[in-house]
């Protein structure tokens, strides 16, 4: 089954170096797939990345990043084993969705007579010519 993917950013960890400010060392991540029938599942995630290994030549500014940016580090992370398993559980919940057993009341089978509220009646009292009641 082919699905659409959909990643989203819901966090992020920074900390200072030595020599820079405000690197990112964490992420919280969400990838969303959907089928063509608009079923979806989502993967909560999170992905570190350590300090040391931060390659400053390429280092871009806590102020100039951008979303597409920092899914483009999750997406250098999440490969093999890894990225099967995050589809693998998103297709899981696709198919619960899909083949989702529903508890039928009996005024929702086919063949049930549409239930009709009763109207309230309606009173009215007689009221004498002085404005009092009867």
């Amino acid at each position: 089954m082919a699905l659409t993917y959909a990643w989203k950013l819901t966090g992020l960890k920074k900390a200072n170096s030595e020599t820079t400010k405000d690197v990112i060392i964490g992420t919280r991540w969400e990838l969303t797939g959907t089928d063509a029938d608009g079923n979806s599942g989502t993967f909560s995630g999170a992905t570190p990345f350590k300090l040391e290994n931060v390659e400053f030549h390429n280092f871009v500014p806590y102020e100039n990043l951008d979303q597409d940016t920092v899914i483009g580090w999750i997406q250098a992370e999440v490969v093999g084993g890894y990225k099967d398993h995050v589809e693998q559980k998103i297709l899981a919940q696709i198919e619960a969705v899909k083949n989702e057993i529903k508890d039928v009341q009996a005024a929702e089978f086919p063949w049930a007579e549409p239930v009709v509220e009763p109207e309230a009646p309606v009173t009215t009292e007689a009221v004498e010519a002085d404005g009092s009641a009867e």
